[in-house]
């Protein structure tokens, strides 16, 4: 839907605590509009082409592929001449923090309970991310970590999504044998061929520059970029999924500390959202969170304003 026809209390209600993923449109000028008027590709190239990054060569349905440290610059120039690379899931406030002086996350998602905890852990600047990948680059079937919602606004290009519900993992062959509680999947090409994934219902669109999607924790995935793109993300948590994240985290915690540590400091949370979520419709303006608002949580006051 529209964003400035879509209040926050009726995408809590309708979307995220049914479960359903949904595209928010309306969102591009005043989250991730670029200084001037700004192409996003020359200004991640010119203000930030110095910045060294993790990119993966030959990133398909089946898995990621190599990765090796470039500058943003040259990965930019490379994906533009063809090269097959892709920038996944970089952490922004880490690695390119400037780049959150310009951009903006959407309010839906700027309630997160990994903001607001009294402990601290190691997952407090792990969101929003940046893609930035080459056409017919893509990520494989995955759940994101311990049902953790998520969040992503197309800057530029376009991306097809495949998104099945929770429900249907059992019937994409997960394969838990790493020890986590996201498993890994078969490629898309070998999932056409399954008996059982013929059984899901999947829904598939394709996520176009400005438009912002959320995807229900819990809920398999599969991307490809269509064209060169660039998007920016992130996870969440908030009261809707909490009880599943923290069963996850518990027995992550058995073997991993910071799975543990995060525990800990959810556990002692006891916060009502309710308030946070607005039944009167806003601007765009309105929407767009700088994100040293969201990490201290003053866009949780009452009457907040950027």
């Amino acid at each position: 839907g529209d964003a400035e026809s879509l209040s926050l209390r009726a995408f809590r209600e309708r979307f995220v605590r049914q479960g359903k993923p949904v595209i928010i449109t309306g969102l591009a000028e005043s989250c991730c509009a670029c200084p001037e008027g700004a192409d996003p590709w020359k200004y991640l190239e010119d203000r930030f082409g110095s910045k060294t990054v993790a990119v993966h060569g030959g990133a398909t349905g089946s898995g990621l592929g190599n990765s090796e440290l470039l500058q943003l610059g040259e990965v930019v120039r490379k994906i533009r001449s063809g090269s097959c690379l892709y920038l996944y899931d970089c952490p922004v406030a880490k690695r390119l923090p400037e780049l959150l002086e310009a951009w903006r996350l959407p309010r839906y998602f700027t309630h997160c309970l990994l903001q607001r905890t009294r402990l601290s852990h190691d997952y407090q600047a792990s969101w929003p991310t940046l893609f930035v990948g080459a056409r017919g680059t893509a990520s494989p079937t995955h759940v994101d970590r311990w049902h953790g919602h998520f969040w992503m606004l197309q800057v530029s290009g376009t991306k097809r999504w495949t998104v099945w519900p929770p429900e249907d993992l059992p019937l994409l062959s997960p394969n838990f044998a790493r020890g986590t509680y996201d498993p890994t999947f078969p490629s898309k090409a070998e999932l056409v061929n399954s008996s059982d994934a013929r059984l899901t219902e999947p829904v598939e669109f394709d996520l176009r520059p400005g438009e912002v999607l959320f995807v229900p924790g819990g809920s398999p995935h599969a991307v490809e970029n269509l064209t060169d793109s660039i998007a920016f993300a992130g996870n969440f948590v908030d009261d809707t999924n909490l009880q599943d994240v923290l069963y996850d985290l518990r027995k992550l915690g058995l073997v991993h500390p910071d799975a543990a540590q995060l525990a800990r400091a959810l556990e002692e949370l006891d916060v009502d959202l309710d308030d946070s979520f607005p039944d009167e419709l806003c601007s765009a303006t309105d929407l767009a969170v700088p994100y040293d608002d969201f990490v201290s949580g003053r866009v949780l006051s009452t009457g907040w304003r950027p």
